[in-house]
């Protein structure tokens, strides 16, 4: 690792681990306002409404930026899944024998006036109310509704009160065409849809879904150029000046436009990793044939005289540190069988 990866890992490691309100919070006051508009375009709203407001950070020395939370390692709170083991575990959370989390005393309020509102709203309460509907009775008396469980063999827990992930994100296209052709792309498909057809009552909510999500995006980069200029304002030392303008530059132009070198790609890429995890809390988004992905803009780079392989390295290593940011809370049943605040972000190295 280089000197400036060694320190960002050291300064990321002395991090411990917390709850972060901010996104529950942003999420719920959208939902509260958007009451009787389609799902689909409420979850794009309350997303946008997230990006727009919560706290970001650039760290001192980082060339990639943006985050998931207001702190590294934080984890943020998704309430529209469950709230009922937040409610009972917000106290124990703190003081777990693994996979700790601290929890001030502002957080635990911000959290529990969350959790009212979203009661018999929530993900895991649907489910259960059609898998009460659903089951015969006989295996309705066998099923464990609290663990959503029965006889300790079928379990659902996981995906009641979390997201799921498992997911590879085309993260090529994106970087490759930019999100601004997506959302142009979204807008063309929209307007072409034939609304006598029934069908296209729901294709049209889905574009203008998709239009809001990616608007906000390429606004959350934007907010993370207009914070690398601010601190460049401030900034005395030239070289670490010259960083921040970069930074800034590199986020003006992506994830909204194609990339052009390695640094706007990978930085490209960890935008929608990264934006993955803000929307749907999964584990198992992993990164795929990063190296493929990313090798034509690595050899054009070499080619031109653009960086080096050492520089190229620094830029890698970055990333993978921005992946060690990330983090998760889960309930304490599912926890306890699947500890070391694990994310499964896997990476393909070469083959398929």
């Amino acid at each position: 690792m280089s000197a400036r990866t060694e320190l960002l890992k050291d300064t990321l490691l002395a991090v411990g681990p917390a709850l972060c309100p901010e996104r529950a919070v942003l999420l719920t006051r959208s939902w509260r306002e958007t009451e009787g508009q389609p799902i689909v375009i409420r979850r794009a709203m309350g997303f946008a409404r997230v990006l727009q407001e919560m706290s970001i950070y650039i760290r001192p020395g980082e060339l990639i930026v943006g985050n998931q939370a207001g702190t590294p390692r934080a984890a943020p709170v998704f309430p529209e899944y469950a709230v009922r083991w937040i409610r009972e575990e917000l106290d124990e959370i703190p003081k777990r024998p693994i996979d700790r989390f601290a929890v001030s005393e502002e957080t635990k309020a911000a959290l529990r006036a969350v959790c009212g509102y979203w009661e018999g709203r929530t993900y895991q309460d649907r489910v259960t109310a059609v898998t009460r509907h659903s089951l015969p009775a006989d295996l309705a008396t066998a099923f464990d509704f609290r663990l959503s469980t029965l006889n300790q063999v079928i379990t659902n827990l996981s995906r009641l009160s979390t997201g799921d992930g498992h997911i590879i994100a085309n993260y090529q296209r994106a970087m490759q065409v930019g999100l601004r052709s997506l959302v142009d792309e979204a807008r063309r498909r929209a307007a072409a849809l034939d609304m006598t057809r029934p069908e296209s009552i729901d294709k049209k909510l889905f574009y203008e879904a998709v239009a809001i999500s990616l608007e906000a995006a390429i606004e959350f980069a934007a907010r993370f150029a207009a914070l690398a200029e601010r601190q460049a304002a401030g900034e005395a030392d030239p070289s670490r000046r010259a960083e921040l303008l970069g930074i800034a530059e590199v986020c003006r132009r992506v994830p909204a436009h194609p990339a052009r070198t390695l640094r706007e790609a990978i930085q490209a890429y960890w935008f929608v990793h990264l934006l993955l995890q803000i929307e749907a809390n999964g584990h198992s988004i992993s990164p795929g044939r990063f190296d493929q992905y990313l090798f034509p803009y690595y050899a054009a780079d070499l080619a031109l005289g653009r960086l080096t392989r050492e520089q190229a390295l620094e830029l890698v290593e970055c990333f993978w540190l921005k992946c060690n940011e990330v983090n998760k809370v889960r309930e304490w049943a599912y926890t306890q069988y699947m500890s070391g605040y694990p994310m499964f972000q896997t990476v393909t190295l070469g083959g398929q």
